[in-house]
């Protein structure tokens, strides 16, 4: 018996510029036999029937009321700013649709743990968007890792660029909300977090930590006002700790981007050997991940690679690349009951991890 496709409706699509546009849409699109982009919802009609058009979507629905409680919809796919999640997803949720949201999941502990509670009530099946654990380049770090290929782990030190929050903007329109800490999507929620996604997954969950928040920059260039704007983001993070195999992690990540190629190095160190991880930047979730090791008695470090079949038909695409392994790990768990895809309870746990980097963080006076 030929298996149903996933109909599938997205909210917040922007062709040409949105997430959903660059990420999702062409993602699902490479799994024509599990998915089937059916129908989009815009905060404006206007906005709406524009994007169903150019990207092909057979429906433009009026609302996302409309989008959610409609028959033809399946999954419901979140894609709009953090401070208008909850509202998306209440009704998803009244509507008992599955939900794919993308991370971070609410502007404060409070709201996620009010929308991950709710999702457990109604028994909904639901997915958070932290798509670096879908790099196949992670599995790997995490296969050498698990695989005592540089011995015990002692200490992972991490120094990335965070891409957003740094000196200047360019356009106000869909930059100037990322510099405001209250949005809920600033570096530090952002870059910092799914990067602490990347080392959980890769070598196991945090246990202790102290932390540093500044904004060292409080007053940013505006190129299109052609003046200093204010940010209240940190542009400034710092993170010293322990996972639970006892091994001590340390991150420092700076706003914007790197002069060269070279804004995100994750060392590891081990008995036996040292692991090196780079990219162009430390949004990690979106980058080609760089990996070298260099193990005991050896004097030089050797790339390792993957196979070009695990990037599944995106090469080093990994912004289109790992949301479409995302999905295809949501068409197997809403299939078989499995948990390939972290969910809002995963999210949560994530969400009580920055709420205790916000509130216990030495500050600059």
């Amino acid at each position: 018996m030929k298996q149903k496709k996933i109909r599938v409706g997205i909210v917040g699509l922007q062709p040409k510029r949105s997430w959903a546009a660059v990420a999702h849409l062409p993602g699902l699109r490479k799994l024509p036999d599990k998915f089937e982009v059916i129908g989009v919802a815009n905060r404006r009609y206007e906005s709406t029937l524009a994007a169903a058009k150019e990207c092909n979507i057979p429906k433009a629905f009026h609302s996302v009321s409309d989008l959610v409680q409609s028959p033809d919809i399946d999954l419901v796919t979140v894609t709009v700013r953090v401070p208008n999640h909850r509202e998306v997803l209440e009704q998803a949720l009244d509507a008992g649709k599955a939900i794919y949201c993308e991370w971070p999941l609410a502007v404060n502990l409070a709201e996620a743990e009010k929308i991950t509670e709710s999702a457990r009530q109604k028994g909904v099946r639901t997915f958070i968007g932290t798509q670096v654990i879908a790099n196949p380049q992670l599995t790997l770090i995490r296969k050498i890792l698990s695989e005592g290929k540089i011995g015990r782990v002692l200490s992972h030190s991490l120094i990335g660029y965070g891409r957003i929050n740094g000196p200047e903007i360019t356009d106000e329109a869909t930059e100037r909300y990322l510099l405001d800490k209250t949005t809920g999507a600033t570096m530090l929620t952002i870059s910092v977090m799914h990067t602490l996604v990347a080392l959980q997954y890769a070598s196991g969950k945090i246990s202790h930590f102290n932390s540093l928040l500044a904004t060292a920059r409080p007053q940013i260039y505006s190129r299109e006002r052609q003046d200093y704007v204010p940010m209240t983001a940190a542009d400034e993070v710092g993170m010293q700790g322990f996972l639970e195999d006892g091994s001590v992690f340390s991150l420092h990540y700076s706003g914007g981007m790197p002069y060269d190629d070279k804004g995100f190095l994750w060392e590891i160190i081990g008995t036996d050997g040292t692991l090196r991880i780079s990219a162009l930047s430390g949004a990690v979730q979106i980058e080609d991940l760089k990996i070298t090791l260099c193990r005991k008695g050896e004097t030089a470090f050797s790339e390792i690679t993957v196979p070009e079949e695990s990037l599944t038909g995106f090469g080093q695409d990994f912004i289109a690349g790992n949301l479409h392994r995302m999905y295809a790990g949501v068409w197997q768990d809403i299939l078989t009951g499995s948990h390939i895809v972290p969910d809002f309870s995963d999210a949560l746990e994530l969400h009580r991890i920055l709420d205790q980097i916000k509130a216990t963080a030495l500050r600059k006076a």
